[in-house]
């Protein structure tokens, strides 16, 4: 099997990574980057054994967790501005969201 994932297959992964990310931020009141490599492991593993997706979906999944959960690529914590741009952000959907 040739190593290298497709655009199509890397772009799946990232809809699946999202939509495990969001049942989990729905769930886990304190979530980390430890909590969201414990959800994902487990839904890999649940992938793997019902045989729900292919050899290179699951490659092109786990190379995207590598990237995204690296220690390698730490965030800093984000500054007042960026929290505060956050929250008005945040707000400005909701309002529209409401009707407001």
């Amino acid at each position: 099997m040739d190593s290298a994932t497709t655009t199509e297959e890397r772009l799946d992964a990232i809809e699946e990574f999202l939509a495990q990310l969001v049942v989990l931020l729905e769930v886990e009141p304190k979530i980390s980057r430890e909590s969201v490599t414990e959800w994902l492991q487990i839904c890999s593993a649940a992938a793997r054994a019902h045989g729900t997706k292919t050899a290179r979906q699951q490659a092109a999944f786990g190379q995207l967790c590598e990237r995204v959960l690296s220690l390698d690529g730490e965030v800093s914590a984000p500054d007042d501005a960026t929290r505060q741009a956050t929250r008005a952000a945040l707000q400005k959907a909701k309002d529209r969201r409401a009707g407001g």
